[in-house]
């Protein structure tokens, strides 16, 4: 059982091929490890600010902001380790899933013709 068990809780890798199929498979996994972690990676909202948009301190955030950080690096984790080199250099410089994932969806989701276009804008 034990290693039936590891298999299930690995994200599947991307390498830039078959866009879609890994998406739905990255949903699935998001939804698997926590009620709330698709919410995060779809909406952000995931660091807290006061009004004037400066972060608190993290000794001053709530249970509720503490978690929808720790579900932001969970799925974080989750979505930088399966990239391939090539996809990693993408976004590895994002402090949030919801930007690693817009990024993909701007740079594979559309017309076939429209793609390389999209993906030239990431990597200038």
């Amino acid at each position: 059982m034990k290693n039936e068990r590891r298999g299930f809780n690995k994200p599947p890798l991307f390498k830039g091929v078959r866009y879609n199929y890994w998406k739905q498979r990255m949903i699935a996994f998001f939804e698997s490890c926590h009620i709330d972690m698709l919410d995060v990676v779809e909406n952000g909202n995931n660091i807290p600010y006061y009004d004037n948009l400066n972060e608190p301190p993290r000794g001053r955030w709530n249970d509720e902001q503490k978690q929808r950080h720790l579900l932001n690096s969970k799925a974080m984790n989750s979505t930088m380790c399966p990239l391939s080199e090539e996809e990693y250099t993408k976004v590895h410089s994002f402090k949030s899933t919801k930007e690693i994932w817009d990024t993909l969806i701007i740079s594979y989701e559309g017309f076939t013709k429209v793609k390389p276009n999209k993906i030239g804008l990431f990597t200038c």
